[in-house]
């Protein structure tokens, strides 16, 4: 498996926005003890917040409760994703698909308080502007209290350049140490002309 409890996929008019690397070519460290170091496997290259620097964790045990669907969405607890020294109580994870567009909302709560970052994998660069990320046809809009950064990354793994060619882009989001955060993404399509404000 990989380590993406809660992560998700996003295409706007058919082409990727917001995007899961996928499979790399597989080696012997894909099978072995260094398994999550790649890339593609670990969370820190997924769509899902990191607490305090850390990552989701790898085995069965580390999963999803009380998930519910409805008619527009989905809700779930993703905090038993992560290792105990996240100090996660609760991170309820809400998805939901409107004529606004896609909203990701996450409410945790933590036992100590931690910094929050928040990963979103972009297939095109993002022009940032306060408050929005530009990226292709996606504008993604967030909090003002947030710090952006991007890194672009080259694809040179051959399977995975099959998907993306040239260079995919890993923007990510951090709040400041807090014992809760809350934070609601909306994602949509891009308007003729929008530019970065």
């Amino acid at each position: 498996n990989h380590n993406d409890v809660g992560s998700f996929l996003l295409y706007i008019d058919g082409r990727p926005a917001v995007i899961d690397l996928g499979n790399m070519t597989y080696t012997a460290m894909t099978f072995g003890s260094r398994r999550y170091e790649l890339m593609n496997t670990r969370s820190a290259y997924h769509n899902v917040p990191m607490i305090g620097g850390m990552e989701q964790a790898a085995g069965k045990e580390y999963g999803a409760r009380e998930v519910s669907i409805s008619g527009d969405g989905i809700t779930m607890d993703i905090a038993g994703a992560y290792p105990a020294a996240a100090d996660v109580a609760s991170l309820t994870r809400s998805a939901s698909l409107g004529a606004d567009g896609f909203a990701i909302a996450d409410s945790i709560r933590l036992n100590a308080p931690h910094e929050i970052t928040w990963v979103f994998m972009l297939r095109d660069k993002p022009d940032l502007s306060p408050g929005a990320a530009l990226a292709g046809g996606l504008v993604l809009e967030y909090g003002q209290g947030l710090a952006p950064a991007i890194e672009e990354i080259p694809v040179t793994d051959e399977r995975m350049a099959r998907s993306f060619p040239g260079s995919v882009y890993r923007l990510t989001l951090a709040a400041p140490v807090s014992p809760e955060h809350d934070q609601r993404f909306l994602m949509r399509r891009r308007m003729d002309n929008e530019k970065p404000r």
